[in-house]
């Protein structure tokens, strides 16, 4: 378990990993673990909400929203909910595609340097952390141009979501004054 501490007035306080999850959970519905975070406005109780998952995927290791369909959604609020939604995919298949590939080469490495090892005589179980980096600087470069890739995508991706968000906040304000 990794310690930190920090010194406050001559006191020393320790800070544990699980602290963070103490702060955490009572924010965290219990019964279905999930975030909930108002989509419009508040004083309307009866609008649905967008949710974000308090657990990250296991392959993808990215929180996952779901977004609501809202009572009188227009056309515009529909393409960026679909936006929204088919961004997310997009970002959830690479990662998953992405963390398979590197822990599959990851634990290929391990048990290659392993067995070079009871081979050498020199048997040590436990890879240092200065061979992983070597690893993971290897692995790195050979995705270097995929990297690239996926960031000029998800640039592109966003913007096209603010433009899209841009539209749809015009549109609720519009509603707002509309109302009055």
């Amino acid at each position: 378990m990794i310690q930190t501490f920090w010194i406050i007035n001559n006191r020393q306080w320790r800070n544990y990993d699980n602290i963070i999850v103490k702060i955490i959970r009572p924010i965290t519905n219990k019964n279905n673990r999930m975030i909930q975070t108002s989509s419009s406005s508040s004083s309307q109780k009866s609008k649905q909400k967008d949710k974000v998952s308090a657990i990250p995927h296991p392959t993808s290791k990215l929180r996952l929203f779901n977004y609501a369909v809202q009572e009188n959604e227009t056309d515009y609020e529909k393409r960026l909910r679909l936006r929204r939604i088919q961004i997310q995919n997009l970002n959830h298949e690479y990662w998953s595609k992405i963390n398979t590939e590197f822990n599959q080469k990851k634990k290929n490495y391990v048990e290659n340097e392993l067995k070079n090892r009871q081979s050498e005589m020199n048997f040590d179980s436990t890879q240092t952390h200065e061979e992983l980096a070597q690893f993971y600087k290897k692995f790195l470069d050979d995705n270097h141009q995929r990297y690239i890739s996926y960031n000029s995508q998800w640039y592109r991706n966003n913007l096209n979501l603010l433009w899209h968000s841009l539209i749809v906040s015009f549109i609720r304000l519009g509603r707002r004054f509309h109302r009055k």
